[in-house]
């Protein structure tokens, strides 16, 4: 449930940010911060915190005239050593207790789940060690959120819409991240004596998949547009793959990096034309 409302209090946060402005942001902030954190909802006030520093990095950036995606690509890396800033000042404060109070409170948070009661059968241990993916996988699902939705809170906050989602469809990862996600691949189900390697590829590849999910509903996408689908079948479809098919259309991602579906799709779109 905590996740669920990190992911959606972000575009409430840039609405907010939109209307109030830098200065009444940051004290609201806080001040929510606060008020959530006595209350005992420590976990929730911190991860609101955090969503909405992401949210005021993307902010800042996209009013110094950057790019959507490399605001959001600056301002999800900003967070991120926000967070692992965070984490290791709460581990010296801990001291050598430190993983048990973690441990603890995982099972707290999650005694009742069928992740770990389930079939699925997670343990806290794997839990544990998968958690900086899980961090920044749900930040970017934050601040994906946020790039569809941004023309819609600028017309919401009585703002002109700005730039269009032209660019989210041709959205492609930098080659090098095929060959980060084939190592992690790798690195994650060959054992070795280095326990730390397949720990850190887990979480790489965690990341990778998410990311390569991203670039498969751009091509998915622009394949819709190709076909000109209606948006009937076309949500439809797109419900489905995100509930149902989301390590198909990761797939999809990543074929795209030697197939370049786009490109082959506007290249015979151009010979069609031609022909006419």
């Amino acid at each position: 449930m905590t996740t669920i409302t990190v992911v959606l209090g972000a575009p409430p946060l840039r609405i907010l940010r939109l209307v109030m402005g830098r200065g009444l942001y940051w004290v609201s902030v806080v001040g929510i911060g606060l008020v959530l954190f006595g209350f005992g909802w420590k976990a929730l006030a911190l991860l609101f915190v955090l969503l909405a520093m992401l949210v005021g990095f993307y902010s800042e950036l996209l009013e110094n005239k950057w790019s959507p995606l490399s605001s959001g690509a600056v301002a999800l890396s900003l967070t991120t050593m926000m967070g692992g800033v965070g984490f290791g000042m709460w581990v010296v404060r801990q001291g050598q207790g430190w993983h048990g109070h973690l441990v603890e409170s995982i099972q707290k948070s999650f005694g009742q789940s069928p992740l770990l009661n389930g079939g699925l059968k997670v343990s806290v241990e794997d839990l544990l060690l998968q958690a900086p993916s899980g961090f920044v996988v749900l930040m970017m699902v934050a601040l994906a959120l946020l790039l569809v939705m941004e023309p819609r809170l600028k017309e919401w906050a009585g703002l002109e819409k700005g730039t269009s989602l032209q660019y989210l469809k041709e959205f492609r990862l930098p080659d090098v991240f095929v060959w980060i996600t084939i190592a992690s691949l790798l690195g994650s189900f060959v054992q070795t004596e280095y326990k730390w390697i397949q720990v850190l590829s887990m979480n790489l590849l965690n990341i990778c998949v998410l990311l390569y999910f991203f670039q498969g509903m751009a091509v998915v996408i622009y394949i819709f547009d190709w076909m000109k689908m209606s948006p009937f079948w076309r949500t439809l479809w797109l419900v489905l793959m995100v509930i149902q098919l989301f390590l198909m259309v990761s797939v999809i991602g990543i074929i795209d990096y030697w197939m370049d579906f786009r490109h082959r799709l506007k290249k015979k779109m151009t010979q069609i034309k031609k022909t006419l």
